[in-house]
């Protein structure tokens, strides 16, 4: 069975100090919206950080670990995986387009095979709720927890994203939030992400056969030796 690949969430980079105590600060254009920070407590001298649900910790290390722990769950939270399969089907429009469809057929068949119990993953769809004054935003929640707020903005004659550029329907102007929201999301994380790799594999099958295959094989593990009898993996 072909390793997952998945996404993971990015090292937090604390600030340290000689003491032990840490920060994560955030500004106010920063991809990620929660200021972390680890210190000792000056009445029992145990080491906590600011989430909610934090408990006393003896080494400084300890409380940090909760801290990841914590971000890794919000970044695990903005994802959802499906079979690759899946993934390798939804792009063979556009390897048609980039190889012909005779090649990106076969190439495309003889990867799902391979592809069998891997894991494909993407940034969840942004979930919407239409405001009392007729506005359209999403802004986490329980089962969404990301501290991310889009809100589209009904104008007389167009919808708006925050300082975005107008749209002339609420779809386009949700999808320029999703493709705000995938951007953020790659800068948080490490490991590929449909959005990034549709883009980066079709690119490859324009080079050829062999240059995609190489992208596929780099990024999801599989074991392109083993491809179907016939397929000339040389091929340009």
């Amino acid at each position: 069975m072909p390793d997952w690949i998945v996404p993971e969430a990015i090292e937090i980079p604390w600030k340290t100090f000689s003491g032990g105590e840490c920060i994560w600060q955030i500004d106010e254009n920063d991809d990620w919206k929660f200021t972390y920070f680890v210190m000792k407590h000056p009445h029992t001298g145990k080491w906590v950080s600011n989430l909610s649900e934090g408990v006393d910790h003896e080494t400084p290390a300890s409380a940090v670990l909760e801290v990841k722990q914590h971000f890794t769950r919000c970044i695990n939270r903005c994802l959802a995986s499906r079979p690759l399969e899946e993934f390798l089907d939804e792009l063979k429009p556009g390897l048609i387009e980039a190889m012909g469809s005779e090649q990106a057929a076969a190439v495309t068949e003889a990867l799902k095979v391979e592809a069998a119990g891997a894991a494909s993953f993407q940034v969840r769809e942004l979930p919407w709720l239409m405001t009392r004054a007729g506005n359209m935003i999403t802004r986490g929640g329980r089962e969404f927890p990301w501290p991310f707020t889009y809100l589209a903005v009904r104008k007389a004659d167009h919808w708006k994203l925050d300082d975005g550029e107008p749209r002339a329907t609420r779809s386009e102007t949700q999808l320029d939030a999703q493709r705000h929201f995938e951007a953020r999301i790659s800068r948080l994380t490490t490991g590929p992400l449909e959005h990034e790799m549709r883009g980066q594999l079709i690119e490859a099958a324009k080079e050829g056969l062999e240059s995609l295959l190489a992208a596929i094989q780099q990024t999801y593990g599989l074991k392109l030796e083993k491809l179907a009898p016939g397929l000339d993996v040389t091929a340009s």
